[in-house]
């Protein structure tokens, strides 16, 4: 029971730092536009330079920066499509985001791959291939790719920090979600305030490649490494970066798929929250076939029935037990009201589902077993 208390407890305050953490997060239109354009051009600059100078390093850099460039044009058109409100625009496109997201990911990893290739050719052919050159070139345009990157953190958090909007909602337990991109007004936000959500972490992902293109055109303009071992520098480095990159983007891959695949979310403990749901309203007998799962950031989906003692009580607490709900974080409740036939109803009885699928073989597939003699212990009244 002390654990009940403890959740309910903490609620209001739970969801004072969700709403606080992620209210500001909003993005305008014209800010994500400006980005798509300035990020394509530097990113087109880039991929010019690094074919002129041979640059391996240069080249993954432009391959983040690709990446870059699809999520903020998914974003721009998520933002667009929010602001429809007729029928075509069905359930699904709220998913846009995690969608583009997991994909541009994808592309990501492919062009590394192919990247990492190159630059395994490079190390075992470097006696008959051009080796990198002009690092003063790649010098100058790093830094109008930092100054690409503080308008971009000015404007939108960082590239990062934009991909993490798209598909995390946060980890820890009771954690409440959070408002979506398309519900808030986005004019209002204050930038500063904006700014201050950004977390080192995805500072970090986002200059790793200035950093490391940066130590290799140092090694080679003021010959830090003998003659001989100068043309392993730039494939070595850029072999390091691609490992970087890619464990960088691990969670974003692992979140984009938890949305995707329906998976519970990890801020959510459903044992727990039916246990409150019980002790909060006498009235409701139990809880079953309960379904958590994500639409999208911020838009938690639940689906569950619920036995009450009679049809005066659904009546009475049917507004109140789905106000419960969205107290909790859920966005999108469907609730199925069951009723008891006999005052005193057994326990089998409660746990029984009143609209059991017809087909037996349903029975054995579905979340709560009725044949199993070890039914969930939070199903019942039984704190």
């Amino acid at each position: 029971m002390a654990d009940v208390i403890e959740y309910d407890l903490t609620l209001e305050d739970k969801k004072d730092s969700a709403m606080k953490h992620n209210q500001n997060k909003v993005i305008p239109f014209g800010r994500l536009l400006t980005m798509v354009i300035v990020t394509g051009l530097l990113t087109a600059g880039e991929l010019v330079l690094a074919q002129v100078c041979h640059s391996i390093t240069l080249l993954v850099l432009v391959h983040q920066n690709i990446y870059n460039t699809i999520t903020i044009l998914v974003a721009v058109i998520a933002s667009k499509l929010a602001r429809d409100r007729s029928l075509k625009n069905t359930f699904g496109w709220r998913r846009l985001e995690v969608v583009g997201s997991l994909s541009s990911l994808i592309f990501l990893f492919s062009l590394c791959f192919a990247t990492f290739v190159e630059a395994i050719q490079t190390l075992f052919h470097s006696d008959h291939l051009d080796a990198m050159h002009n690092p003063d070139w790649i010098l100058i345009c790093l830094a109008g790719h930092t100054v690409v990157w503080v308008l971009a953190f000015f404007l939108i958090g960082g590239h990062t920090h934009l991909q993490n909007i798209a598909v995390r909602t946060g980890t820890k337990k009771g954690f409440m979600s959070l408002p979506n991109r398309a519900t808030e007004d986005a004019a209002n936000k204050n930038v500063k305030d904006f700014i201050t959500q950004v977390q080192v972490n995805e500072v970090v992902r986002d200059l790793q490649g200035v950093f490391f293109v940066t130590v290799t055109c140092c090694l080679l303009k003021f010959e830090i490494l003998r003659e001989e071992y100068t043309v392993y520098i730039d494939p070595v480095i850029s072999l390091v970066y691609i490992c970087f990159l890619i464990g960088s983007s691990n969670n974003l891959v692992k979140d984009s798929c938890n949305i995707l695949l329906q998976t519970i979310p990890g801020n959510v403990e459903v044992s727990l929250l039916k246990r409150v749901l019980l002790a909060k309203f006498p009235e409701v007998l139990g809880v079953h076939e309960i379904h958590v799962w994500t639409l999208a950031p911020g838009n938690l989906v639940l689906s569950t029935h619920i036995k009450y003692e009679s049809r005066k009580a659904f009546r009475e607490l049917g507004a109140r037990v789905e106000d419960f709900f969205r107290e909790h974080g859920f966005k999108i409740v469907t609730i199925q009201p069951e009723f008891c036939t006999t005052e005193n109803p057994t326990k089998q009885m409660i746990d029984q589902c009143n609209y059991m699928c017809r087909d037996e073989n349903c029975q054995d597939k579905g979340c709560c077993n009725y044949n199993n003699n070890n039914t969930n212990e939070v199903s019942t009244r039984n704190i």
